[in-house]
């Protein structure tokens, strides 16, 4: 059991440091905020799933404390779900998760969008589907990453 509590914990902290990068280096910095949440997925992996969402449940908060409103909607309402469905086997959940991601898109592009140019408008029009491709897009991002994660362990035999 604090073998669990221990992985959970490094894991979780991991997964906050790689997020937080977003705000202190903007440019490579939303890169690395992507593979942020593959710390999550080994806690998946390596305990049960009880551990896996209190760790996330612990990381949203953390991340609320800590990055913007927008770091917010990224991390809770866009990072989060895909990751959730890549781990978990229930396709009820895996149904339900494309809700925050539409909620996430209908906050960027409707709700808190500047009128500015003529992207901003066409993207404000089409943000459902915007949404729906960032879900399938960042499950199938995340289950490659996850693999290559797995398989490099193996390699240099963690």
């Amino acid at each position: 059991m604090s073998k669990n509590i221990t992985i959970t914990a490094m894991l979780s902290v991991l997964t906050i440091i790689l997020f937080s990068c977003q705000m202190f280096i903007p440019v490579v910095g939303i890169f690395v905020a992507y593979f942020s949440i593959i710390p999550l997925m080994f806690i998946y992996e390596m305990t049960n799933a009880k551990y896996f969402f209190m760790s996330l449940i612990t990381c949203i908060s953390m991340v609320m404390i800590l990055n913007d409103p927008f770091g917010w909607i990224f991390f809770d309402l866009l990072l989060v779900p895909p990751a959730i469905t890549t781990v978990t086997k229930n396709k009820i959940l895996k149904l339900i998760m494309i809700v925050p991601i539409e909620i996430g898109f209908l906050l960027l592009f409707k709700i808190l969008v500047v009128n500015g140019s003529k992207i901003d408008m066409i993207l404000s029009n089409i943000w459902y589907i915007l949404g729906i491709l960032f879900y399938f897009a960042g499950t199938f991002f995340y289950r490659k990453a996850f693999l290559v994660s797995k398989l490099l362990l193996k390699k240099i035999k963690y």
